[in-house]
């Protein structure tokens, strides 16, 4: 027997189907506690709105990360892409650059670790997350010149209960 369906019953069906796959088969319940950052989330997109408008892209910086690694460099920006990248003391041991370098990509990492918190998921019962993050804003260019994220685990024994990383030395270049 050949089953004829009308377009219109199709989808019907085809909908039913997502809605059984989507409450039965394929959600995947979570047992982790939802983690609510402490951090002034309507500020800082205040913040990035205000730097993007001066529309900066050639600059200098000087950028210290202390957490469980401590380094500090001297970044050139043209064209909001780096271009020179330089270390400043020898007090601090390197173990290679950050992740981000430009100002636009260190208001995009701020911004993700406050959209996703946790750092590290082992499974549901072993995890690493970010409860609170700390930010301050440059009075003129509005870009963050320092920021600290602290961190709390759940059945972790090892990693960094903190990380802070200042901007300084800000020159906008030609």
């Amino acid at each position: 027997m050949i089953l004829s369906l009308t377009s219109k019953q199709t989808a019907c069906l085809a909908g039913v189907a997502v809605l059984l796959l989507l409450n039965f088969g394929c959600k995947k319940e979570s047992k982790k506690t939802k983690i609510t950052v402490a951090f002034d989330y309507s500020k800082f997109l205040e913040m990035r709105q205000n730097w993007n408008n001066l529309n900066v892209e050639n600059y200098e910086y000087t950028y210290l990360h202390q957490g469980c690694i401590c380094f500090s460099l001297k970044y050139t920006v043209k064209q909001d892409t780096v271009i020179k990248t330089e270390p400043v003391t020898t007090v601090c041991t390197s173990f290679g650059p950050p992740l981000y370098y430009t100002i636009n990509q260190i208001f995009s990492n701020i911004e993700a670790q406050y959209l996703n918190p946790y750092v590290q998921e082992i499974d549901n019962e072993t995890y690493v997350y970010c409860y609170e993050m700390k930010v301050r804003y440059d009075s003129t260019y509005y870009y963050p010149n320092y920021y600290e994220f602290n961190y709390a685990a759940k059945n972790v024994t090892n990693f960094c209960p903190q990380v802070k990383e200042t901007l300084t030395n800000f020159k906008i270049q030609q």
